[in-house]
């Protein structure tokens, strides 16, 4: 009796924390330093063209020489709630190189290392522009790490609970088939989720936000394709061999009989 309830609680415990861990795992690799520069770069691109038309790497460093000829730095305009402040790059930041690069680093950094004075919650609450930031990603991380833990533990725990090793295997061939599906499931809807986003973006008035969604949902699922491969396989695999070895029981025990 106890170890049939033992079985279902840590069973269902180990598969939502798997799920959960997934999940945290997918939004920590999505909200690092170097996937916020990519969509950034986007973003400047965009303005770019649509103020100065497609102009190649070499007539930008020619304006931008040209500006730097009678400015000190250039300032880029705030537009909150992404950009809260105007940033100002130094021409001698600027000066022979690309400027569109320049920029793209410049508002990177300035927005994805920014202090913030609240906690997790707090600051997502206020800015739900915070996920892009250091102090975020770091927190991910952290929640990442503490569920992975959690998750090996009640593998452990579900490993004891059940007595026989083709029990065992059968449940983790159902439980990462369930994780499977549902990287699948979160793969299938990625247009839902850019649809969603496109509507919260709604307030930032920046050219080719579309595109900039678009990569944003790129970015978060494209882990999941071999993911939900991988899992799937693994659990078809477990599965299987837990069967298998419920029958070699089974042959073994009706030999028994005979004898």
């Amino acid at each position: 009796m106890i170890r049939g309830i033992a079985k279902i609680v840590f069973s269902s415990l180990f598969i939502i924390l798997l799920s959960i861990w997934l999940t945290l795992y997918l939004i920590e690799n999505f909200t690092t330093y170097q996937n916020f520069q990519k969509i950034i770069n986007i973003g400047v691109q965009k303005i770019a063209s649509s103020q100065f038309g497609n102009l190649t790497k070499e007539e930008r460093i020619n304006l931008i020489n040209q500006y730097c000829s009678f400015s000190s730095y250039l300032e880029i305009p705030k537009n909150e709630p992404l950009i809260e402040k105007n940033i100002n790059i130094s021409c001698s930041e600027l000066k022979n190189k690309d400027p569109l690069e320049v920029i793209s680093q410049k508002i990177s950094s300035e927005i994805y290392y920014k202090q913030y004075n609240c906690n997790f919650v707090d600051c997502l609450e206020e800015n739900p522009f915070y996920v892009f930031s250091e102090s975020a990603n770091s927190s991910f991380n952290f929640f990442e790490k503490i569920s992975l833990i959690l998750t090996i533990l009640f593998g452990i725990l579900t490993l004891v609970a059940y007595k026989s090793w083709d029990g065992r295997l059968k449940f983790f061939g159902i439980s990462f088939l369930i994780v499977g599906i549902y990287s699948f499931l979160l793969l299938n809807y990625s247009d839902s989720l850019t649809n969603i986003l496109l509507q919260k973006f709604s307030q930032i008035q920046v050219e080719g936000m579309d595109q900039i969604v678009n990569l944003i949902v790129q970015l978060f699922v494209s882990p999941l394709e071999l993911i939900y491969k991988v899992t799937l396989l693994l659990g078809v695999f477990l599965l299987g061999l837990g069967y298998f070895l419920n029958y070699l029981t089974f042959i073994r025990a009706k030999r028994k009989k005979k004898k």
